[in-house]
């Protein structure tokens, strides 16, 4: 793998996913104070948490925390680990990705008026549920909301290690863009890792369940396994291929593989032949050797 042999930022963009949901929660000092007080304890001893709006109790914040974490949960699926706070992602899939983010800000605006609806409800419950506990101020207005309840992607170019405009001089302008060159290296060996990392956990998950099926005498199934247990695979092997932007041989040569051995029958298949069963799972712990084998390659590289 070498980033000189092909132009990076013209295959890959960076993108920051950042999601802002009002806590619904705060410290009371106040409340902190009393229990050290009480208790003879040294100031700073004790934090104390005042819950706000439970999701457990409040559907309407729950729906909010869900499209969060459903966000969240497609952005590291399109995307791959790249530095902290930004991950990478082929050019090619910038539009798989921004349709999803487009689909979650919908819900999120929808579950947000709605949540919005019962915010003064809430309130007038806490005031109740707290007495003497109840602060005016730790409740923002309920038009702040839109401000501190938002969802968005941020999209970025990727600088390559010659494209360096300012002028320090020729030696320390060489140094820098060396550093740069190497972080690249590393920041690229993280990324196949990930996708190293994804198969290896999907086969790893999927060969347990396929191993585990079991029978009784009389032929009757005693323990089984889903479908899921190729699916996953499948839509593994799609999307590591997707996300593949250094087109590196290694992944594409273990999808092959992949594809071969436990991918060329169907769940069905695998549950009614015990002898091809045995071969996908044996072929599997061949695939998870080779991407041991990655793994060690790769982190060298990560490590520089």
């Amino acid at each position: 793998m070498s980033a000189t042999t092909f132009n990076i930022s013209e295959r890959a963009m960076l993108a920051a996913l950042n999601v802002r949901l009002w806590g619904a929660k705060t410290e009371d000092q106040e409340a902190a104070r009393e229990t050290e007080q009480r208790r003879g304890a040294k100031q700073g001893t004790y934090k104390t948490t005042k819950i706000l709006v439970d999701p457990k109790k409040c559907p309407e914040y729950a729906a909010l925390c869900a499209v969060r974490s459903a966000a969240r949960q497609d952005y590291l699926r399109m995307t791959l680990a790249w530095i902290p706070g930004e991950r990478i992602m082929p050019s090619t899939t910038y539009f798989d990705l921004n349709a999803k983010i487009q689909e979650h800000k919908a819900k999120w605006v929808a579950a947000l008026d709605t949540f919005k609806r019962v915010y003064p409800a809430l309130k007038a419950q806490a005031k109740i549920d707290q007495n003497g506990a109840y602060n005016e101020s730790d409740w923002p207005d309920v038009d702040d909301l839109d401000r501190k309840c938002s969802i968005r992607i941020r999209i970025a170019p990727l600088a390559a290690p010659d494209d360096f405009r300012v002028q320090l001089g020729a030696e320390q302008e060489a140094l820098i863009r060396k550093e740069h060159e190497q972080d690249l290296y590393s920041n690229i060996a993280s990324s196949i890792l990930d996708l190293v990392a994804r198969l290896r956990d999907t086969i790893s998950e999927s060969l347990e369940r396929i191993g585990s099926y079991e029978t009784d005498q009389q032929g009757k199934t005693v323990k089984t396994f889903r479908d899921s247990a190729v699916s996953n695979i499948r839509e593994t092997v799609a999307i590591v291929r997707k996300l593949n932007f250094t087109g590196d041989t290694a992944i594409e040569t273990v999808c092959a593989a992949i594809e071969r051995s436990l991918l060329s029958h169907s769940a069905q298949e695998l549950r009614d032949n015990y002898v091809a069963r045995g071969e996908a799972v044996a072929q599997g712990q061949e695939v998870l050797k080779a991407l041991g084998v990655m793994e060690d390659l790769f982190g060298q590289q990560e490590e520089g």
